[in-house]
Order: structure tokens, then sequence, then C-alpha cells
């Protein structure tokens, strides 16, 4: 049995939840174990998300919400492109 993967809509709700409890950009003690219990991941779960999303808030640019899970493993190969040369 793996760990439960969150999905980019379940980040999005996630990300909102825990800007609309925040203020100045923290968050008082246990808002993270409250969002945790409510939307079933673990608090380390949402505590790595709110510094990923703080830390992409603070160079300015609007917060990254989407997973990384699709930037591993072998990238795709143009098949068409090799098929030309040949």
């Amino acid at each position: 049995m793996g760990v439960k993967q969150a999905t980019n809509d379940e980040r999005r709700a996630l990300w909102g939840t825990l800007l609309f409890r925040s203020k100045i950009g923290r968050l008082k003690r246990g808002d993270i174990k409250q969002a945790a219990a409510d939307f079933g991941f673990g608090r380390s779960v949402l505590s790595r998300l709110w510094e990923r999303e703080v830390r992409s808030m603070r160079d300015r640019v609007a917060a990254v919400v989407e997973a990384r899970w699709n930037l591993r493993g072998r990238k795709k190969k143009d098949r068409a492109a090799l098929c030309q040369k040949i």
C-alpha cells in the first residue's frame, strides 16, 4: 500500500485553505494540523507544500502548486523526427 498522492486540484484547495488561514504569510499554531485532518493528508505533506509555495511567492512569482512527480523518469523522444532522419 502506497502513500496517497495529492492531485493538482487537491493541492490548489490545500494552498487556498492555508492561504486563507494565514496572516502576513504566517500560520497560527495548529492550522496545518487542522487542514491536514480536514483533507486527510499528513501534517508533513502540508508543511512541505506550504514552505514550497511561500518560497515561490518570495521570488515575486505566482505560487506554483502543481506536482513535481511528472518531471521524473526518462524523457520522451520525438519518434516522428527520428523516423524522418532514417
